[in-house]
């Protein structure tokens, strides 16, 4: 029979924030370093994206602002906070 085995890897993820939103025009809306925004992975079962902890807004070398986040599974990561205060319509 084939040995299994279950391999527990937290890997640290670096996302580029876009620059507009620096440009909110809601300035509470706008990141900065040392904010927590939500971390969200694409769940190709279900088909949406599920909520999984949290990153942390930096500055890199070239001073612009970047995501961190220790994430626990390779995929498709997402950074947002989503509006709860808006509708579509």
């Amino acid at each position: 029979p084939a040995a299994t085995a279950v391999v527990s890897v937290i890997v640290a993820v670096t996302l580029p924030l876009p620059a507009t939103w620096t440009e909110h025009p809601d300035p509470a809306r706008r990141p900065v370093p040392g904010a927590k925004i939500p971390a969200w992975y694409f769940d190709l079962d279900a088909g949406t994206w599920i909520e999984d902890g949290s990153g942390v807004v930096a500055t890199n070398d070239a001073g612009l602002l970047v995501w961190t986040a220790d994430v626990p599974h390779f995929t498709w990561w997402n950074v947002d906070s989503p509006y709860w205060e808006h509708s579509c319509y």
